[in-house]
This record gives structure tokens, C-alpha cells and sequence, in this order.
């Protein structure tokens, strides 16, 4: 029989966020649109939001409200995870995580929009980007309210 190392079992520790086969794909998913972000930041903001839209058919069944609850858990843990990376994003920018998670929570009928806000720190101009459904959803976004929204989509 054969041993569990400390290799193997630092893996099954990490596994241990996927409850499906399902959950591993929307990691992937998520990878795979972080890796094309870049090229797609080219594009003016108003056609890369177009692009993240997901066309979704009107006879689409919406799942019910928990499972709708825990696929938002889901979509900002597996996002937080891979964009906190360090060592991969070395330019971690709330843009990008906003993108990331406007595309998935639209993809999976999560109505969300996207805002971006400015605000005023001694005499520089800072901006941030989140996404709301009627507040901000991200509870790792904490300072949202000190930005004013100067865009959002859908409006």
C-alpha cells in the first residue's frame, strides 16, 4: 500500500474547495479569462463590457435562489483566489477582478453591474472598480462608499 506524502496530501488539501467536477471547470474558466484580459483591456471599455455580456437565452431556467447564493460564493472565492496570486498577477488591479466576476456572475443569471468610481487622496485622483447588484457584493470591497461612480453598466 502506498504511502501518503506530504506532496499528496498538500494537493487533496486543495481540492478540497471543489465540490464537483463543475466547481474545477469554473476554476479553469477563470484562469483562462484572466490569461486573455490583457488583450482584451486593448479594447475600448464599452465593447469589452459588450463582449463579457453574456447572450442568454430567454427560455433558460434559472436556478433557484440558493444554488444562485453559493455559485456567487463560489465565482468570488475561485476569483479571489487566483487574482490574490502574487507571484502570478503581478499586477493584481480591481479591474480585472471586477471584469472576472461581472462575466461569471452574468453567465451563471446573477444579475451584476460593474462601477467604476474615483475619489480624491491629497491632490491625486484614485480610482477602483466593483460590482454591485443593489450594493456592493464583494465583502472583501470594503471602501466602495468613498468612490464616486462615474460609470457603470449596465446603467
Amino acid at each position: 500500500m502506498e504511502r501518503l506524502t506530504f506532496d499528496k496530501l498538500w494537493i487533496l488539501h486543495k481540492l478540497r474547495h471543489f465540490e464537483s467536477f463543475g466547481d474545477m471547470i469554473l476554476f479553469i474558466h477563470i484562469i483562462l479569462l484572466w490569461c486573455v484580459l490583457p488583450l482584451l483591456l486593448l479594447l475600448p471599455l464599452r465593447h469589452l463590457l459588450t463582449i463579457l455580456t453574456p447572450l442568454i437565452p430567454k427560455n433558460t431556467a434559472v436556478p433557484p435562489a440558493p444554488v444562485k447564493i453559493r455559485q456567487k460564493q463560489k465565482i468570488m472565492h475561485f476569483t479571489h483566489y487566483w487574482c490574490s496570486r502574487k507571484i502570478i498577477a503581478a499586477r493584481n488591479t480591481c479591474l480585472k477582478t471586477s471584469l472576472i466576476l461581472y462575466y461569471f456572475m452574468n453567465r451563471y443569471h446573477i444579475p451584476v453591474r460593474i462601477c467604476i468610481g474615483v475619489k480624491k487622496e491629497d491632490s491625486e485622483l484614485t480610482g477602483h472598480s466593483w460590482i454591485e447588484d443593489r450594493v456592493c457584493i464583494d465583502q472583501k470591497d470594503k471602501n466602495y462608499n468613498e468612490f464616486i461612480t462615474i460609470y457603470s453598466y449596465p446603467e
